[in-house]
């Protein structure tokens, strides 16, 4: 799937070349993949519905769902194991 990326190369790096049929092709196979394997302590509602939240995900890992799965285990595993934060909201209300 991932090589199914639009990308140019600059230099070594490689550029996604985004447009928004890309965007809401990967957010839906990203939410599909994580209501197949629900993380423990994750708003999956409040987490899966957040477009700008997700693509910071996909962008970070050029669209690999792979690695961005990880990523985010990672990311939800850091911020509830180490900070205790299980919602957007508890990180504000929390004393």
């Amino acid at each position: 799937m991932e090589s199914q990326v639009p990308y140019t190369l600059v230099g070594t790096q490689r550029i996604v070349q985004e447009n928004e049929e890309l965007i809401q092709n990967y957010l839906a196979k990203l939410r599909e993949e994580l209501q197949k394997e629900p993380i423990d302590n994750i708003p999956t509602s409040e987490f899966i519905n957040d477009d700008k939240f997700l693509l910071a995900f996909l962008r970070a890992e050029k669209y690999n769902l792979q690695k961005v799965m990880k990523l985010v285990f990672r990311y939800w595993e850091f911020r509830s194991n180490e900070l205790g934060i299980t919602t957007r909201r508890s990180f504000f209300f929390n004393k």
